[in-house]
C-alpha cells in the first residue's frame, strides 16, 4: 500500500495511506492511470481529435508542477519533441496560432482566465469559436495529417473560467473553493466523498505541507463520480521539460511593426477606417464589443450596433493574416 505525507488539522505529519482516504464505498481510488490514458489517447489513424484537461487550484497548490508532469507524460507516451509540439503561454489565441504539423499539439494556457474570462462574454465570443474549431484549424493548415489535440487550462477559481472551456474531458482540483456557487459546483462535479478528500489535501497544502501538492482529485467527465469518474490523481517528481512560458504580450508584440504598417495604409480608406477603429479598441482588452459600439456611436454621431463591431473585428483579423 503506497503512503503519501500529508498534514491534517490539529495533528502533527504523518503517512495519510490511501486507506485511511479511501470513502466507504468500492469504488476505484486511484484513477491516476485510468484518467491518463482517457485523455493522453492513440495518435488517430486517419482523422484530427481534440480533446481538454482542466486544473484548478488556488496559488501554489501545484498547478506548474503538474503541467509539467502531464508535459512530461505527453513526451514519454508519444516519442519526444519530434512528435509533440508543446505551447506553454497565457493567452488561449496564441496557442491556436503556434499549432505546428507534428501529430500531437500540447497547448497549455497559464493563468487561462487573464483572456478567457467568464465575465467578458463579449470578448470570448470569438475565441470560444475558434476553440470549438481547433481541429478545423488543423486541418485547413495540414490537409490530410493526422493529430491528436490536447488543450490544457490552468486557473485559481472554479468559475471565472468561461462555462466553454471549464467543461474538460478530464478536471483535476488541487484545492477547493471558498465561495458558495464554487463550493456547490465543485461538489456536484466530484462528489460529497471526494469533495470532502479534496478539503482535506488542501488543508494539508495549506499547513505547510509541499508533498500534498501531489496529490489531487480528479473527474473523468464521462463517469459519474459515484460510479468511478472521481478518485485522486497522484502526479511524480520528473525533470522539467516545459518551455519558458509565452507571454501574449511578447507574442504579439513581435508582429507589431508589420501590423501597424499594414493598417497605416488603410486608415484613409472609408471602407476600413471605422472597422480599424473598432480592432484598435478591442486590442486594448479595456472594453467589450458592446462597449466599443457605444463609444463609436458617440464619437462618430450615428449608431453603431455590437454586431457590426464584432464583423469588424473579424476583418480587420483576416486582413493581417494575408
Amino acid at each position: 500500500m503506497k503512503a503519501y505525507p500529508l498534514l491534517t488539522l490539529n495533528t502533527p505529519t504523518y503517512l495519510l495511506t490511501t486507506e485511511a482516504l479511501r470513502p466507504p464505498d468500492e469504488e476505484p481510488y486511484d484513477i491516476t492511470s485510468m484518467a491518463n490514458s482517457r485523455f493522453f489517447r492513440s495518435i488517430p489513424a486517419r482523422s484530427v481529435e481534440h480533446r481538454h484537461l482542466c486544473i484548478v487550484g488556488k496559488m501554489g497548490s501545484g498547478k506548474t508542477t503538474t503541467k509539467n508532469f502531464l508535459a512530461s507524460y505527453a513526451l514519454d507516451r508519444y516519442g519526444g519533441v519530434d512528435n509533440v509540439n508543446i505551447v506553454y503561454t497565457d493567452d488561449p489565441r496564441v496557442a491556436i496560432e503556434l499549432i505546428d504539423d507534428r501529430p500531437v499539439q500540447l497547448l497549455i494556457i497559464d493563468d487561462a482566465t487573464s483572456y478567457a474570462s467568464s465575465r467578458e462574454i463579449h470578448k470570448q465570443a470569438q475565441f470560444l469559436k475558434d476553440f470549438n474549431r481547433t481541429r478545423h484549424a488543423y486541418m485547413n493548415r495540414f490537409p490530410g495529417r493526422s493529430a491528436l489535440i490536447l488543450h490544457i487550462f490552468g486557473w485559481q477559481r472554479w468559475i471565472e473560467l468561461d462555462p466553454g472551456l471549464r467543461d474538460g474531458h478530464l478536471i483535476i482540483f488541487k484545492t477547493g473553493m471558498t465561495g458558495r456557487n464554487d463550493v456547490r459546483n465543485i461538489e456536484d462535479i466530484i462528489g460529497p466523498k471526494y469533495f470532502d478528500v479534496l478539503f482535506r489535501i488542501w488543508d494539508a497544502i495549506d499547513q505547510g505541507n509541499d508533498n500534498a501538492k501531489s496529490i489531487s482529485v480528479a473527474r473523468i467527465s464521462s463517469r459519474q463520480p459515484e460510479e468511478g469518474g472521481a478518485g485522486i490523481y497522484i502526479t511524480e517528481e520528473v525533470p522539467w521539460v516545459l518551455p519558458d512560458l509565452l507571454p501574449s504580450e511578447k507574442y504579439f508584440a513581435a508582429d507589431r511593426q508589420t501590423e501597424d504598417e499594414i493598417l497605416y495604409k488603410y486608415r484613409s480608406d472609408p471602407k476600413w477606417a471605422l472597422r480599424i477603429e473598432c480592432y484598435d479598441l478591442d486590442i486594448t482588452n479595456d472594453h467589450t464589443q458592446t462597449e466599443i459600439a457605444d463609444i463609436l456611436s458617440d464619437r462618430h454621431g450615428k449608431t453603431i450596433r455590437q454586431g457590426y463591431v464584432s464583423e469588424a473585428i473579424s476583418k480587420v483579423k483576416e486582413l493581417l493574416k494575408k
